[in-house]
């Protein structure tokens, strides 16, 4: 996987954006932020375990905001009872936080309050994409 960050990084539309967080709220979109703090994102999102040293320190400058895939595209087994998926999209912060206000906007609309997004939440999950254990 080559990353550079202005190809790596999906540029959405604003309908797009609506569309990811009308996805994420209603369960067909996995994302980073489902992943519980006290498992590893590379076991979910398996081409986060190939990334070299120099796409590594590329991520570490230039975070992403989030990690998702469609449930669809998910493999047919679980690991620690969470999908995993051979595919992973990445997105910026910038437009992370568009989604995760979209997912908010929809979730209320939909009656569902369980979907709440700090800036504190999205850091720490941000780090958490970057504590790569295998690495250290």
């Amino acid at each position: 996987m080559k990353i550079d960050t202005a190809k790596t990084y999906r540029d959405l539309s604003d309908e797009e954006i609506k569309k990811l967080a009308q996805d994420i709220v209603l369960g067909t979109v996995f994302t980073s932020h489902h992943v519980p703090d006290d498992k590893p994102g590379e076991l979910v999102f398996l081409p986060l375990l190939f990334l070299t040293d120099r796409e590594l320190a590329i991520f570490k400058r230039d975070p992403p905001g989030m990690m998702y895939e469609r449930l669809d595209r998910r493999a047919p087994r679980l690991v620690n009872d969470l999908p995993v998926f051979k595919t992973v999209h990445f997105l910026s912060v910038e437009v992370s936080d568009k989604v995760m206000v979209e997912c908010e906007r929809f979730s209320k609309h939909m009656g569902n309050v369980q979907m709440q997004h700090t800036k504190e939440q999205a850091a720490a999950k941000k780090s958490k994409i970057l504590s790569l254990p295998f690495r250290k």
